[in-house]
């Protein structure tokens, strides 16, 4: 039998990105069907079968987890990778946890986007085999013949009958019997039996394998045979050999008794945990518990386990070692024909090394090497995320453009070395000066941005509390600086722009405080600047007022003045 390309469904709203990868796929030999939303998805799977749904997290009519969850629900076996731009654990533990293989963080590496469908077509064949071998329909009824010593056939019982209805005509001409020979040369029966051979015929239900047995019937002379229909043991040895193959395979697998009890572990089992079968065989899983994990998290594992007979995801397990290691396990409820679970079946992969080398490309892409900030790609994702979440709560958001004065005359006199030793201390105390939920990010060279998050509804306030933080900062980068055995001072240029639920784009917001910055530069340097008109002059009057305050202060410029009260007694 010809072997099936494996058939993929990329679902994905970006029309260039649907198409790169659908032919991507078919280059690498994988048959593909594209869609550009979710019901198209869906309405595609009511027609086809597919063994991995590539999904957007994010599709114009419905979210990919719910097009995963529909799917599934129409065919349970298939596999789907999550495609995202999130960073955020909790999407992808939520993804993992309704039936997701996988995630794959945008922008991808194309060749662990493989890795994981590579992964996630082999784990569904190894489902699909291991649950096909969970239960095998009985054998037919056995056809009966008896053929004379002319090779005549005498009789042929209602199984046979019914199966081979040109057998009597036929005799041993007939397919069933080819490989008996020695008729008409007048041997006794003794001598014709003890036959043994194996057939392929056609039948009314299509091709069919028949072991066929002779005995002789003493004193007749007749030779009687029985046809054993061997199809569907012959395919359940092929399905053993495969599932054997499939139970030596770089997957770890557990399979245990409805009680949780270990009945068997493979070679890979012992290999990840350190773990014989004979120590892990009669105890509960939970003897790989690593502790990091709450009752809260395996509460909704075995909701998900028992409402859908399946759950996956990375959980973290301990090996016999003590070591704590990263794996990513598929836990699959097996039932009988009563719908009673008899076993549960857990394959496994330890993905340490996936994990090191997903966070260091995901580094590598997303976070500036010299000060391990936001890059700008990281940066915008955020801002982008940041503006819709404006827009829904109507908080506003700032955008702070931090350059560093006379920076270049450093890296001329004391070398880019030393240049950057100040860039890392200025990004740590950048991080000092916000909260959790802002983002420092570094575009290149010195220059630096801040986005504060969750600010006030009125625009005055924002730009209030804007002016505080920006105050904080340059404070902060006023400190001086040991650079190895160098003692330096250095000021920032800040410009500022504020954000709610306006209309413009990331673009023209950074190119605003970008132009704020500059003007910060033209006033004098070590000071900021708002790109509003309206708001800079608001907030240079409570500075000057702040300022006249402190001056008179420090000048003893507050004098007292008492008031006697007087009254009067009018008699």
């Amino acid at each position: 039998m010809m072997k099936q390309k494996t058939r993929i469904l990329v679902v994905d709203d970006d029309a260039h990105l649907r198409k790169t990868l659908a032919d991507i796929l078919r280059v690498k030999g994988y048959e593909t069907v594209v869609a550009a939303n979710g019901a198209e998805a869906i309405a595609a799977a009511k027609h086809e079968t597919f063994s991995l749904l590539l999904i957007d997290l994010m599709l114009p009519d419905m979210s990919g987890l719910e097009v995963m969850a529909r799917i599934k629900a129409i065919a349970p076996l298939t596999e789907a990778i999550i495609l995202t731009g999130h960073a955020s654990m909790d999407t992808a533990i939520k993804a993992t946890g309704q039936g997701a293989f996988s995630y794959v963080l945008k922008p991808y590496q194309m060749d662990d986007l493989l890795q994981k469908i590579k992964h996630g077509t082999e784990h569904q064949l190894a489902q699909e085999e291991i649950l096909r071998l969970a239960s095998f329909p009985r054998l037919h009824p056995s056809p009966v013949i008896e053929i004379n010593l002319l090779g005549e056939v005498t009789y042929a019982n209602p199984a046979a009958e019914k199966l081979f209805p040109d057998l009597i005509s036929q005799g041993v001409s007939h397919p069933l019997l080819n490989g008996l020979s020695g008729f008409n040369e007048r041997r006794s029966c003794m001598q014709l039996t003890d036959v043994f051979h194996e057939v392929e015929i056609g039948t009314g239900s299509g091709q069919a394998t028949y072991e066929v047995h002779t005995y002789c019937i003493p004193g007749l002379d007749l030779i009687r045979i029985y046809a054993m229909d061997i199809t569907q043991r012959k395919q359940a040895q092929a399905d053993l050999r495969i599932a054997s193959i499939v139970f030596e395979s770089q997957e770890g697998i557990t399979i245990t008794d409805s009680k949780m009890a270990i009945l068997r572990v493979n070679p890979t089992f012992t290999k990840i945990t350190g773990y014989s079968d004979e120590e892990a065989i009669g105890n509960n899983p939970r003897l790989l518990k690593s502790g990091r994990h709450d009752a809260q998290f395996y509460a909704v594992m075995w909701e998900s386990i028992n409402r859908t007979g399946s759950w996956e995801g990375e959980i973290w397990n301990r090996r016999k070692s003590g070591e704590i290691y990263p794996e990513y396990i598929r836990i699959t409820a097996v039932k009988d024909n009563d719908g009673v679970v008899t076993n549960y079946v857990g394959t496994f992969n330890d993905i340490t090394t996936s994990k090191l080398a997903s966070d260091e490309i995901k580094n590598l892409a997303f976070y500036d090497p010299l000060t391990h900030l936001p890059n700008r790609r990281l940066l915008m994702d955020r801002f982008r995320q940041a503006l819709a979440s404006s827009a829904r709560s109507g908080r506003g958001g700032a955008l702070l453009f931090i350059d560093l004065d006379n920076f270049k005359n450093l890296n001329d006199t004391l070398g880019h070395d030393i240049g950057d030793l100040l860039l890392q201390q200025v990004a740590l105390r950048l991080e000092s000066c916000v909260r959790e939920c802002d983002t420092v990010a570094r575009l290149g060279g010195d220059e630096f941005v801040v986005m504060l998050e969750e600010l006030s509804e009125h625009d005055v306030e924002a730009a209030e509390q804007t002016e505080s933080v920006g105050s904080k900062i340059i404070a902060e980068l006023n400190r001086s600086y040991q650079l190895a055995t160098h003692t330096y001072h250095s000021t920032p240029s800040i410009g500022a722009t504020i954000f709610s639920d306006h209309a413009e784009s990331q673009d023209e917001l950074l190119k605003q405080a970008d132009i704020a910055m500059y003007q910060s530069k033209q006033a004098g340097r070590n000071t900021m600047r708002f790109f509003n008109p309206k708001m800079q002059e608001i907030i240079n009057v409570r500075a000057a007022l702040e300022s006249e305050l402190l001056r008179a202060f420090e000048n003893r410029q507050f004098h007292m003045y008492y008031q006697s009260g007087v009254s009067s007694l009018i008699r």
